[in-house]
């Protein structure tokens, strides 16, 4: 998102006070922009940032932060009978990411535009007709507020949904374009800069550059005349959202390589564990063999002691007769009570 290409709308059209700020609007010095007006913020994108979820993205551009989940496809509990998936949007932000806490805690307008805003962009790009009867729930929270969040939200999305693994047509990338009075267009405002006074229009669009369709478009204020501010407007949120895209894909490519690089450690640390417990076996095996021949050995000397100790017995009775004469002469003497009862 750092790259200086003006959309061909900008080219040769566009008046040098539009891209180079050199008066700026009354109070805008506050504003502290020190990009040019058709560069984006730079943004970061992760996956796989929640465990318990089918898949989630974190989004961060300066001091817009957010994070995405995806649950499903799950069973719906509508109990009518439906062919196509129904999805389901919510949007929130954290109460740390608001000056003012609200009471309650119970959504407010702008949450309930933007969960539907999420829901109408996020749709068309979901392949729902192969989830009959099934939901796809997507939850974005805002860590962060810095501006931009719809634009955000929608991106962070539906990375979050291609991190799923859900069948989609094709990525969604958003992004948001003011006007403001004395500088011209500009490519994805902080948040000072969509409250300033100045700000005349702002316009929100999400797009799908491989099919080159719109999802979603918005436009808050009057956009002043001639009507080639419109069209530079469009020219410059449609470049914003393919930029965004690329991101996503950028993101998805280093997910993947991620994921086979581990693959790849995982199997070479199968290979080197099979091996160690190929050699753990040989040993196993050549204990087993000692312990077998120990035994032998021992059941062959307990055989040995046995057959000694009987010929030890049996030469004792060969060298004593005399023994085995006098145990025959007492069996054969009968007692005396014996021979008075004769």
């Amino acid at each position: 998102m750092t790259e200086t290409y003006v959309p061909k709308v900008w080219r040769g059209s566009v008046a040098a006070s539009e891209l180079q700020v050199e008066n700026k609007p009354k109070g805008y010095a506050d504003v502290r922009r020190s990009r040019p007006n058709h560069v984006a913020r730079e943004n970061t994108l992760v996956t796989g940032v929640i465990s318990g979820a089918k898949g989630s993205a974190y989004y961060e551009s300066e001091n817009t932060k957010l994070v995405a989940a995806v649950f499903g496809p799950k069973q719906s509990s509508r109990s009518e009978y439906s062919e196509q998936g129904v999805l389901t949007c919510n949007f929130s932000f954290a109460p740390f990411a608001l000056e003012q806490v609200r009471k309650g805690g119970r959504m407010d307008n702008e949450e309930v535009q933007i969960a539907s805003a999420l829901q109408e962009a996020l749709g068309v790009c979901i392949q729902l007709h192969k989830f009959p009867k099934h939901e796809v729930e997507v939850n974005v929270i805002v860590l962060e507020r810095g501006g931009g969040e719809l634009s955000a939200a929608i991106t962070c999305a539906a990375l979050a949904l291609a991190d799923s693994g859900i069948e989609m047509f094709d990525l969604v990338g958003a992004s948001t374009v003011v006007y403001v009075k004395g500088m011209g267009v500009v490519l994805d405002p902080s948040l000072q800069e969509i409250e300033h006074p100045d700000c005349e229009a702002v316009v929100n669009l999400a797009y799908m550059p491989t099919l080159q369709q719109v999802t979603y478009l918005r436009q808050l204020g009057r956009v002043p005349p001639p009507a080639s501010i419109l069209s530079k407007l469009l020219a410059a949120a449609q470049y914003g959202a393919i930029e965004c895209v690329e991101q996503q894909r950028k993101c998805i490519a280093a997910a993947l390589a991620v994921e086979a690089t581990s693959g790849a450690l995982t199997t070479a640390g199968a290979v080197a564990m099979s091996k160690e417990l190929a050699k753990l076996a040989e040993a196993l095996a050549a204990m087993e063999d000692q312990q077998e021949q120990k035994e032998q050995s021992s059941q062959s000397s307990m055989k040995r002691e046995s057959t000694v100790d009987d010929e030890e017995a049996e030469g004792k009775m060969t060298t004593n007769p005399s023994s085995k004469k006098q145990s025959t002469l007492k069996a054969s003497k009968p007692s005396k009570g014996a021979q008075k009862n004769k």
